[in-house]
């Protein structure tokens, strides 16, 4: 895919809970500047978040003492948001996971149902020993005037 030629940003992040809401005001900042609808970005930025905190929780685990980098990029392509976490963690392809039976109650489990509702495609692929999971969502932004 080459959405992500032209990155609206890119940030490598050590993968710790406390760093995510950095994520959530750069995704914010470039959509609301693109001109895409507040709902749409509050949808995005949950996306991402459940994303983000999948990385953080599983991804690495005992490996590397827990600690591992986090990589987010999201880029405009046409009339898509084009978003990407990238970690070198255990590998983990959370398309082939089965959505949770919602007529049973439980504790966490969500987080892939979510994102596979908040976005219209996600795509999975390891490469070079990273997992790199990719959400698309077709917007429909605003004509942002230059000042």
């Amino acid at each position: 895919m080459n959405a992500m030629e032209d990155l609206g940003f890119s940030v490598r992040i050590q993968a710790r809970a406390e760093f995510l809401q950095h994520i959530h005001g750069l995704l914010g900042e470039y959509l609301h500047g693109l001109g895409v609808e507040e709902s749409v970005i509050h949808e995005l930025i949950l996306a991402l978040q459940e994303a983000m905190t999948n990385v953080v929780r599983h991804a690495y685990g005992d490996r590397k003492g827990g600690v591992g980098s986090l990589t987010v990029e999201a880029a405009l392509d046409g009339s898509d948001v084009v978003m990407r976490t990238i970690d070198e963690g255990v590998p983990y392809d959370p398309t082939t996971r089965e959505d949770p039976d919602l007529s049973v109650a439980r504790t966490g489990g969500y987080g892939v149902f979510l994102i596979r509702s908040l976005t219209d495609r996600v795509e999975y692929v390891r490469k070079d020993d990273r997992n790199i999971l990719t959400m698309i969502r077709k917007v429909c932004p605003r004509v942002v005037e230059a000042d």
